[in-house]
C-alpha cells in the first residue's frame, strides 16, 4: 500500500511539476519578507518577528497561547471568563495546536514559528487547490496555473490598486486569510467534483465540509452563500 502511494505521488509530481515548482516559489516570496527581517535588522532585532497587518495577529497568537495553556477561548484578554464559549465559535487553534499540547511540546516550541510552518503548508496547499479547481472547470493547465498564482500573488495589487507596492502579502499573516481560503477552496473542489459526477458519497462529503466551514471563519461560509447562485449556474457549464 505504501509503495502504491509513492507511485501515485511520483506520477502526480511528474504531471503537475510546473505548478508545484511555481507554488513553492510563490510561498517563498510571500513569506520571505518576514524570514529576512531578523537578518536585515541586525543587532536591532529583539526576537519579535510577526508580519504587520494591524493587530489581528496578536489576537491569533493569544488564542494559541490559551490552547497551549489548556484553556477555552471565552476571554483572550482577561483572566476571567476563559471557561466560556468562544464568541466566534471557531475551532481552528484547537484543531491545529491541541496535538502539540498532548505531545508535551507546548512549553518547548515558539508559537510564532509553529504558525509560520502552518503558513508554508497552507499557502502551498491553497495554490494547488486553486489550480485544481480551475483545471476541473477549464481543462487548461496554463489558465489554472495563472489563476492560482494571481489569486495569491496578486492580492496586494488589487488591495493597494497599484502594481508596485511596499507592503506584505496578506497571505503571510498568521492564521487568516489562509485558513479560511484553505477551507473554502477544499469545498470548491469537492463541489465541482460532486457537480461533474454526482453521487451520494460526493454530495454527502461536500455537505459535511460546508457545515465545517461554519466553525472555521465567519466570512468563509457567508462568502459561499453569496456565491451559491453562481454555483447553481456552474452546474450547467460543467
Amino acid at each position: 500500500m505504501f509503495k502504491s502511494v509513492l507511485i501515485k505521488l511520483k506520477l502526480y509530481i511528474t504531471e503537475h511539476k510546473i505548478v508545484i515548482i511555481l507554488s513553492a516559489l510563490m510561498t517563498f516570496l510571500v513569506l520571505s519578507p518576514v524570514w529576512s527581517f531578523p537578518f536585515m535588522a541586525g543587532n536591532s532585532y529583539k526576537g519579535i518577528n510577526i508580519a504587520h497587518f494591524g493587530s489581528d495577529a496578536h489576537l491569533y497568537l493569544s488564542s494559541a497561547r490559551e490552547v497551549f495553556d489548556g484553556n477555552k477561548m471565552g476571554n483572550l484578554a482577561l483572566r476571567e471568563g476563559k471557561e466560556k464559549q468562544d464568541e466566534f465559535f471557531t475551532y481552528n487553534e484547537i484543531i491545529l495546536l491541541t496535538p502539540l499540547r498532548w505531545l508535551g511540546l507546548a512549553d518547548n516550541v515558539n508559537i510564532v514559528n509553529v504558525y509560520y510552518f502552518y503558513n508554508i503548508v497552507g499557502i502551498f496547499a491553497i495554490l494547488l487547490l486553486i489550480y485544481h479547481a480551475v483545471l476541473q472547470m477549464s481543462g487548461d493547465k496554463r489558465i489554472s496555473i495563472a489563476s492560482a498564482i494571481f489569486v495569491v500573488g496578486g492580492y496586494q495589487i488589487v488591495y493597494n490598486k497599484n502594481l508596485f507596492y511596499n507592503d506584505f502579502n496578506i497571505y503571510g499573516r498568521t492564521m487568516f486569510p489562509y485558513i479560511a481560503s484553505l477551507a473554502f477552496f477544499i469545498y470548491f473542489n469537492l463541489l465541482i467534483k460532486a457537480i461533474k459526477a454526482p453521487s451520494f458519497k460526493k454530495m454527502f462529503i461536500t455537505g459535511i465540509w460546508l457545515g465545517f466551514l461554519f466553525y472555521v471563519y465567519f466570512f468563509a461560509w457567508t462568502f459561499l452563500f453569496v456565491c451559491f447562485p453562481g454555483f447553481h449556474r456552474l452546474r450547467f457549464l460543467l
